[in-house]
């Protein structure tokens, strides 16, 4: 025989409102943070090449990340880039 389920047991193994609120959430802040890193691209693309070349980017990579998937992270591409290109130069291995 088993023991018979308490009403704690099911409350815990059912997610709540307030889980399912955190969820969608975090859903939307995602979105809004894409939807905002897609603009900041958009900015940057209007750029010359001396400026991007200033904080670390080629217009390569912002056509890259331009032209990636809407749900790829942006910033993260071109962090990732600029940070490369920065310990490339540190190391003396200047590129374009």
């Amino acid at each position: 025989m088993s023991a018979p389920r308490s009403a704690l047991d099911l409350a815990a193994s059912k997610p709540g409102l307030a889980l399912r609120t955190a969820e969608f959430v975090g859903l939307v802040t995602n979105l809004v943070r894409l939807w905002r890193n897609r603009k900041a691209v958009a900015a940057l693309s209007e750029l010359s090449e001396s400026q991007l070349l200033d904080i670390g980017l080629t217009r390569d990579d912002v056509r890259v990340a331009a032209t990636s998937s809407f749900f790829a992270d942006t910033g993260s591409h071109l962090t990732r880039a600029a940070r490369l290109r920065a310990g490339d130069n540190l190391r003396g291995l200047r590129g374009p």
